[in-house]
């Protein structure tokens, strides 16, 4: 439904209270953010891409990007255990069949592949109602006895049953993207180290004698606390208060920087911000 943002956020801070297990879904614009709750805490937020892949955000980003807007369309959805861990784990998964047919009995070496590989991931395939999509925990096929469908998502016994029996009887063209579990693993390291070298810091216009319009400079204070020799290059990602992403190099400026960015009086035109502005600071490593 849609819904006033303050009222969404009152939703959410009752999900959270409530100790709530599942999946809120928010519709902003061109992308879809996703937060996946258990026990009080957002365990993930996710942002979908023009590709259709899932990108790990932090909460505040998806928080940022609803508050642009006066509604959202949101829905709600409640998760097994075993959900919970597969969408935590989304942003990890990769291609692993393009989307192509397989015939009548092949369904079975697919099946197969998943089990011995013990892959997570979602599968899509046309089933006796089009397409659905199944997802897959560690190479078995999850059934739950809760809930029959999430939109697009089969998950009941029965109606699993009747997909992967019309799958076989009569072929589909199939697409799955997932990831095996030691993978899933070193990808959620990755990418926990890396949402947690984010810092928000202030923008500062550069002198005169600054004329590179292509580099920022950080105190050397944030370099050490990124763990990188402060004569490093790099670049950096700065993300505005609108969800506006925008790279450039890097390297380290005077001390007395602190918590401030230093950038070219052109980068605050192209980025629509002023000297003063708060910005997430992320360094593409």
């Amino acid at each position: 439904m849609s819904l006033p943002v303050p009222d969404v956020e009152i939703m959410l801070e009752n999900l959270l209270a409530d100790r709530f297990a599942g999946l809120v879904q928010l519709r902003l614009s061109s992308i879809t953010g996703y937060f996946i709750l258990r026990d009080g805490n957002i365990l993930r937020a996710l942002e979908s891409t023009s590709r259709g892949q899932l990108v790990a955000r932090l909460p505040a980003r998806i928080y940022g990007l609803m508050h642009q807007r006066s509604t959202v369309e949101v829905s709600v959805y409640v998760l097994s255990e075993s959900m919970v861990s597969i969408f935590c784990s989304a942003f990890a998964f990769t291609t692993t069949m393009p989307d192509r047919r397989i015939e009548r009995k092949g369904l079975k070496r697919v099946l197969s592949d998943l089990e011995d590989k013990r892959q997570t991931g979602f599968m899509r395939v046309v089933g006796p109602d089009g397409f659905a999509f199944l997802l897959i925990d560690e190479g078995s096929i999850v059934t739950e006895r809760f809930a029959t469908r999430y939109g697009d998502i089969v998950c009941g016994p029965a109606q699993v049953s009747a997909v992967l029996d019309h799958v076989h009887e009569n072929g589909s063209r199939v697409f799955i993207r997932a990831e095996e579990s030691a993978e899933i693993a070193k990808k959620t390291q990755a990418v926990n180290e890396d949402l947690g070298r984010i810092r928000q810091l202030t923008l500062k216009k550069a002198s005169a004698l600054f004329r590179s319009a292509e580099e920022v400079k950080l105190s050397e204070e944030v370099f050490r606390e990124w763990g990188l020799d402060p004569k490093s290059q790099f670049e950096v990602e700065l993300e505005t208060a609108d969800g506006r992403m925008h790279k450039y190099k890097c390297r380290s400026g005077s001390s007395r920087l602190g918590n401030r960015v230093e950038v070219h009086s052109n980068m605050l035109k192209d980025m629509s911000v002023s000297e003063g502005d708060l910005v997430n600071v992320r360094p593409m490593l």
